[in-house]
């Protein structure tokens, strides 16, 4: 009994995610689509007196971490076919443009000189949770 149960365990170790590459890279594009809505909502609530410097600083640090994360991610990601390779580049390069609105929006509420206006960083936050979207949506079409 033992043994078809570690058989299990093993064969069940040894299933591809559903969807492949194309698959992981639609679900990591998706979850840093949540985490630049969240950096979009902490800072729209602090442009509009809705939130403290420390709520949005922390919300905006959380979603930064958590594009950073999905980028490493992409970055390790095996691609085989020219597909695959040019959906990750795409990833990475949408990856890297959130999180550069992110630092942007971080740097704009701690009043950092040579800041981003607050409207540049709406403009930012927004359009690459757009774009990240889009990608997602995609994606998933490809798988």
């Amino acid at each position: 009994m033992a043994g078809l149960v570690l058989l299990a365990g093993c064969l069940a170790g040894c299933v591809p995610t559903e969807g492949g590459t194309l698959g992981d890279l639609t679900r990591t594009a998706q979850s840093a689509t949540s985490g630049l809505q969240s950096a979009r909502l902490a800072f729209e609530s602090w442009a509009d007196g809705r939130s403290t410097y420390a709520v949005a600083d922390t919300a905006l640090s959380d979603s930064l971490t958590e594009l950073t994360g999905a980028q490493s991610s992409v970055e390790e990601i095996d691609v085989t076919t020219g597909t695959e390779r040019r959906s990750r580049a795409e990833a990475i390069g949408e990856l890297a443009a959130g999180a550069s609105a992110i630092v942007s929006a971080r740097e704009t509420i701690a009043h950092t000189a040579g800041a981003p206006a607050e409207a540049a960083v709406r403009s930012a936050l927004k359009a690459s949770a757009g774009r990240l979207q889009r990608l997602s949506t995609t994606l998933g079409r490809l798988w």
